[in-house]
């Protein structure tokens, strides 16, 4: 079997086993918010921030690092929950103490928006609200 031919097995085995039968209303995209923030406070190379499409309220974002999923309102920059708890407190104590400034400062993909408004605005896109 050619590796062409083997690829397109495994994908077809993939999809079988994995996604056929699944609602296309329930698969879930992401924007990440931070794609060009290199040197800032949540640089994108240490740091995710990720919003999920079809997710509750209130709008929200998830930060992701080093083993963590620390959810934070849009709005207040406030921390909702923790969902996943990486090894280490000191990514938990970075994001709490820099997530308001962060939000404040200008976006490095829109310098015309701030993070926060940058990011409500990708809320309101991967949730149907635009």
């Amino acid at each position: 079997m050619s590796l062409l031919k083997k690829i397109q097995f495994n994908i077809n085995e993939y999809i079988d086993r994995n996604v056929k039968g699944i609602k296309p209303e329930l698969l879930t995209e992401m924007a990440r918010i931070n794609t060009k923030e290199i040197n800032g406070l949540f640089p994108y190379n240490k740091f995710d921030i990720r919003i999920w499409s079809n997710d509750h309220n209130p709008p929200h974002f998830h930060i992701m690092a080093e083993g963590w999923d620390i959810v934070v309102d849009i709005e207040s920059g406030d921390i909702i929950k923790v969902k996943k708890m990486g090894g280490t407190s000191h990514v938990y104590s970075y994001v709490k103490h820099y997530i308001k400034q962060w939000l404040d400062d200008e976006c490095a993909l829109m310098p015309s928006l701030t993070n926060r408004e940058s990011a409500i605005l990708a809320w309101q896109q991967n949730n149907g609200q635009c």
